[in-house]
């Protein structure tokens, strides 16, 4: 069952390109970290903005995306539904990176949801999956 997931995941993947997912799209949820800068901070959230900006140094980082604060905002809006656009760009940013990588799979880090609250007693926010 497993390569059957891929297969249909490469497929759809393979249909369009990371900038005609973005001209289908009311407006762009997604960035490669090369994409990104540190004055992209309230878009692209802490992470992503850093991530960003030492991919821009040149430190060793791997290749990834970001998928914005925009459509974070826009999911909860929606009820928990992807904002039009967003899973294609997604879909194609993988594309890219399994290019850029050399290999099919991809390590996926969920932080989507409430923006995390930094306070004596931690982080609160939704917990995060790697």
């Amino acid at each position: 069952m497993e390569h059957v997931w891929e297969d249909i995941l490469t497929q759809q993947i393979s249909n369009a390109t990371l900038e005609d997912a973005v001209k289908k799209s009311p407006r762009k949820w997604v960035y490669l970290f090369s994409e990104g800068n540190a004055d992209m901070r309230t878009l692209l959230g802490g992470k992503g903005a850093g991530v960003a900006e030492m991919t821009k140094a040149g430190l060793p980082v791997p290749p990834g995306f970001t998928i914005t604060t925009e459509a974070c905002i826009a999911y909860y809006e929606a009820r928990k539904r992807f904002p039009q656009g967003m899973w294609e760009q997604v879909l194609a940013a993988l594309k890219i990176v399994e290019q850029q990588t050399g290999h099919a799979a991809v390590k996926i880090r969920r932080t989507w949801g409430r923006s995390a609250g930094k306070t004596p007693g931690g982080n609160h926010g939704e917990p995060s999956e790697t």
